[in-house]
């Protein structure tokens, strides 16, 4: 007869404790610092010409017939975008004058009402965007394409249209006078709209940063900060392959491209007058 083998009693449970973390924000600092490291290795820096070709390959889009158009309606002025400062001004006199005067190219852009979109171009730089997770990291970028409601977007159609009725051919002058008085009204309307406009980092699609002088020391502090707002964007979007962001140090633009391997950065700066 076979022996038999006891079974050894099972190990006791033992009472569970409760487990307690904390979780805390991480400054701005820190993700920036972050950042530079990371981009030591990871930076690039290509040919501004070939870049933009390269983005606008498939673009058809007449820059002449958009020039023109916006020269009718008083945004190019003398070689030179409407409302931006000319002397030494402080930063946030070029805030506004940026933001609208990329709309007003938006707009402009041929075959613009076939396209449908939600995104304008914002002043923000007295808004914090909310985020859904907690523990992002406070960030403000000075301004940013990004997603607003459809309240504004109907707004800013009614802009569209008010343009069109100003700058058309065979428009009688009592249409064009009726035209230009709504238009004051919708702007004062969009203004009113912007105020205290909550905008979530979900929604915003193209950071930049403005610096009111070309000096090396504002570059690279804009750069910095537009890499922060890059990895808010990744943070917050999670099926984001890759995002843009804009510097512009006075006059001089820089374009930002980040994907998840790489930051590429123009290598020499745009002169948005010219």
């Amino acid at each position: 007869m076979s022996q038999l083998h006891t079974q050894a009693p099972d190990s006791p449970i033992r009472a569970s404790r409760p487990a307690t973390a904390t979780l805390n924000k991480m400054p701005v600092s820190h993700i920036a610092e972050i950042n530079k490291l990371s981009a030591r290795n990871t930076l690039l820096l290509v040919e501004t010409e070939a870049f933009v070709r390269t983005l606008l390959s498939h673009a058809d889009i007449s820059t002449t017939h958009m020039l023109s158009d916006l020269k009718t309606k008083g945004l190019y002025i003398r070689e030179r975008w409407a409302g931006f400062p000319q002397n030494k001004e402080k930063e946030k006199s070029f805030y506004t004058p940026f933001a609208d005067t990329a709309n007003a190219i938006v707009r402009s852009i041929p075959g613009n009402d076939t396209v449908k979109t939600n995104m304008l171009y914002l002043d923000i730089h007295d808004v914090t965007p909310h985020s859904q997770n907690p523990q992002t990291p406070i960030g403000r970028p000075d301004g940013a394409a990004a997603t607003v409601n459809t309240k504004v977007m109907a707004v800013n159609e009614e802009i569209k249209k008010l343009e069109r009725i100003i700058q058309g051919t065979g428009v009688t002058g009592a249409a064009k006078k009726k035209a230009k008085s709504q238009l004051t009204k919708q702007n004062s309307e969009m203004k009113n709209l912007m105020k205290g406009y909550e905008l979530s980092w979900m929604g915003i699609h193209v950071p930049y940063e403005i610096k009111p002088s070309k000096s090396q020391k504002d570059w690279h502090g804009a750069v910095d900060q537009a890499m922060t707002y890059i990895g808010h964007v990744f943070m917050e979007q999670l099926d984001r392959r890759f995002a843009f962001a804009l510097v512009l140090c006075r006059d001089e633009l820089t374009i930002l491209m980040c994907d998840r391997s790489g930051l590429m950065v123009t290598k020499t700066p745009i002169n948005i007058h010219k």
